[in-house]
């Protein structure tokens, strides 16, 4: 009924490049009823100025309530869909910077995905994401009124040696 899971790691970027940085997404707690599942998920990304001098962006955290439920199983074929609502998102700069910073709770996702079973090991999976976005402007940065709205579309295999 409760699970958690979680990845930590850092990343090494060439001379030249934007700091290195240490990552972590983690789900804390959640919970599990049959194929139903919700958790509270976080991001937390955080700069290693590998010269001493930090480039831009210093440190960022996210926190999001994910929810995760089947909608159709079949013998070759399984739908599904996933749900992330962000609860907040916040952005830490070394030097003063223009940047959008989203509200609380304006950062929403709603995923469709598919997979497919074509062989025994051989899985096809395709997914399409939308996400409604609503910001707040910082440090005299301008609004275009893009990127209101976003969506994503991904398809992939898996196969099984």
């Amino acid at each position: 009924m409760l699970w958690s899971s979680g990845d930590v790691w850092y990343q090494f970027n060439n001379a030249g490049n934007d700091d290195d940085n240490i990552e972590v997404e983690w789900f804390p707690i959640g919970l599990k009823y049959g194929a139903f599942k919700v958790g509270y998920f976080l991001n937390y990304w955080s700069a290693i100025p590998t010269d001493g001098i930090n480039q831009e962006k210093e440190e960022y955290i996210e926190h999001q309530v994910r929810a995760y439920a089947p909608l159709y199983t079949g013998e070759r074929l399984s739908l599904s869909t996933e749900l992330r609502v962000t609860i907040s998102a916040d952005e830490k700069y070394a030097n003063k910077k223009a940047h959008r910073e989203y509200d609380d709770f304006g950062r929403n996702r709603l995923y469709l995905k598919a997979n497919y079973a074509m062989t025994e090991n051989l899985d096809v999976f395709g997914s399409v994401g939308y996400e409604v976005r609503d910001w707040r402007l910082e440090d005299d940065e301008t609004d275009d009124h893009s990127q209101k709205y976003y969506s994503n579309v991904v398809i992939g295999y898996n196969y099984k040696f």
